[in-house]
């Protein structure tokens, strides 16, 4: 999409949602400069990711209140170390529902002042921009937007986070929807340099123009794409992860895994990446990915059997591995968790001697399966960004590019061998033919 016009930056940037996911998002807005206005309803975690911030060098400037309830409340800048009193008057202090809100700003960086915007800023571009990262559930989501637009009218964009969800799902919600996007970053959003930018069917011009401006402005480039569940990146993730938990189910070993995932070019093991992603999250995007797509997702037992047994991935320390306290990564030689071993042994079914080459094929094709049917419907056209969307937004890496280290007849072999056992190793024999017209003439290569 073109700029037609010179956008105006956000003058307040509110994040609602102070998880793994929300920290993560505040923390690359704070390195880039930009401050930011951090929201919870849980206030252990939102004090536990002020003080984290805070370690990390940003500086807290105001804490105050938002009134969940009945209205959000701004707040000016403080001076630097003064903690107003909460606001009070009839207007803001009611018997609604209260949360603590904490308002951060980075080190000697202050934020761009309405003197400074450009001549020809459109007036009537909002000056607020919020990022929800709740839970990964409609409902919660719907109802957030259509409190935040009752209160905030057209003074604030919302943009959700969801990496499953379909904007057209949550938009509806809102009093103005072409006020509303999606802004899906990736986790770890510090080591990816690229968010997903989704239009809903009424989102104005304006709004995308804005928020990819912003996205530019925190050093993370815009990948436009259609408004479809899982986006483009997801959408070629799920089948990745889902299979790697069945191939679990299935008696694969984990290790094997890795070293699969590793062949295809990907940075870590998928059963890392789930605990990184948190394994509640991954399980909601899970269960929407087999709503949109049921013929494609077979869920496996495993990853809800952890979940009932309290695992919930790195945050909590406990996952499919055991994270060390302040460990980014699990050690590449660790064994799985033994409760994770324990729920695993319970769940398999089907279990056979797998060797590395039909582990890694397990993983690759349905990442390729999932490529080719994006490309087909549309989500996104040119290869070549396919393949930019995989670099920065999961870390993948293969000289030989993503589909260049594939070979038709490998991929129907393996389509026919393990379509019986999973179903996203199934394919349509009319994509299969393209894929082997598409590698022979060089239409998926990648020009990089």
């Amino acid at each position: 999409m073109k700029q037609s016009v010179t956008t105006r930056p956000f003058q307040q940037i509110t994040l609602v949602g102070a998880g793994v996911v929300g920290h993560a998002i505040a923390d690359a807005h704070l390195r880039a400069g930009c401050p930011v206005e951090l929201v919870d309803n849980n206030l252990a975690a939102l004090q536990a990711c002020g003080e984290a911030l805070v370690a990390a060098g940003h500086r807290l400037v105001h804490r105050g209140e938002f009134l969940a309830s009945s209205e959000l409340v701004s707040f000016t800048p403080a001076n630097p170390g003064e903690v107003p009193s909460p606001p009070t008057g009839p207007d803001q202090a009611t018997e609604a529902a209260r949360v603590e809100a904490l308002r951060i700003e980075a080190l000697r960086v202050e934020a761009p002042s309405i003197d400074a915007l450009p001549d020809n800023a459109p007036p009537d571009q909002p000056a607020r921009l919020i990022i929800e990262s709740i839970v990964e559930r409609v409902a919660e989501k719907r109802a957030l937007f259509a409190e935040l637009s009752q209160h905030l009218g057209r003074s604030a964009v919302l943009a959700s986070n969801t990496s499953s969800l379909r904007i057209a799902q949550l938009d509806s919600a809102a009093a103005h929807p072409d006020l509303v996007c999606g802004l899906h970053f990736f986790m770890p959003v510090a080591g990816r340099d690229m968010v997903e930018l989704i239009s809903g069917p009424e989102t104005s011009q304006n709004v995308i123009d804005q928020v990819a401006a912003h996205a530019r402005r925190i050093g993370k480039p815009p990948l436009l794409v259609a408004d479809s569940p899982g986006f483009l990146v997801n959408r070629l993730l799920w089948p990745y992860l889902n299979n790697a938990v069945r191939l679990l189910e299935c008696g694969a070993d984990h290790q094997a895994i890795r070293r699969g995932a590793e062949r295809l070019g990907m940075p870590l093991s998928p059963l890392e990446l789930i605990d990184m992603i948190g394994l509640r999250t991954a399980f909601d995007a899970g269960r929407a990915a087999w709503q949109a797509f049921p013929s494609r997702i077979e869920p496996s037992p495993i990853l809800p059997g952890l979940i009932k047994r309290k695992l919930s991935g790195r945050s909590g320390l406990s996952g499919f591995y055991d994270y060390p306290e302040n460990s980014q990564t699990a050690d590449p030689s660790a064994e799985l968790n033994p409760v994770a071993s324990q729920i695993i042994a319970k769940y398999q079914r089907e279990v056979r001697r797998w060797t590395d080459d039909e582990v890694y094929l397990n993983l690759a094709v349905p990442m390729l399966i999932e490529a080719l049917l994006v490309l087909q419907a549309g989500v996104i056209t040119e290869p070549d960004r396919l393949e930019d969307a995989l670099r920065a937004g999961l870390g993948w890496q293969n000289q030989e590019g993503f589909f260049g280290q594939f070979d038709a007849s490998t991929v129907r072999e393996a389509s026919e061998q393990f379509s019986p056992l999973c179903a996203a190793m199934r394919a349509p024999e009319a994509l299969l033919a393209s894929l082997g017209e598409s590698l022979q003439t060089g239409t998926l290569k990648s020009k990089s």
